[in-house]
């Protein structure tokens, strides 16, 4: 399952605001737990949500 714009707000906010582990974020959203841990750097350096580049 590909992460949509919402589920990448979600997953930020779920590790960010409630502490969560990137692996149950992960496992709860069908993501890696690689990819949510870039998507979380990407939102302490810049204070952003990541947009994600469409194919």
């Amino acid at each position: 399952m590909k992460l949509n714009s919402g589920d990448v707000k979600k997953t930020v906010l779920w590790v960010v605001k409630y502490n969560l582990p990137t692996g149950f974020v992960a496992g709860q959203f069908g993501a890696s737990r690689r990819s949510v841990q870039q998507l979380v750097r990407e939102y302490m350096e810049t204070g952003r949500i990541p947009v994600l580049k469409q194919p």
